[in-house]
């Protein structure tokens, strides 16, 4: 019974990882589709790149298209 509790928080992990992977890229859809789809296309682009390549997605959700920077 002692060695269960080591797998609880591997268990733990393993749901909680992809949930925040999923949430990501949830976030950004909704920032994809509040771009004004515009010229420039910066905006559109990196939020289109972390739709097609989920872990990049960790990274351009922070992408701030009124700063124009991550």
């Amino acid at each position: 019974m002692k060695h269960m509790k080591g797998n609880a928080s591997v268990g733990l992990l393993a749901v909680l990882i992809p949930l925040f992977f999923v949430g990501c890229w949830a976030v950004n859809v909704i920032k994809l589709v509040e771009c004004d789809f515009e010229s420039p296309y910066k905006c559109e682009a990196v939020h289109a790149v972390g739709l097609i390549w989920l872990p990049l997605s960790t990274i351009t959700v922070w992408f701030d298209p009124e700063e124009g920077k991550l």
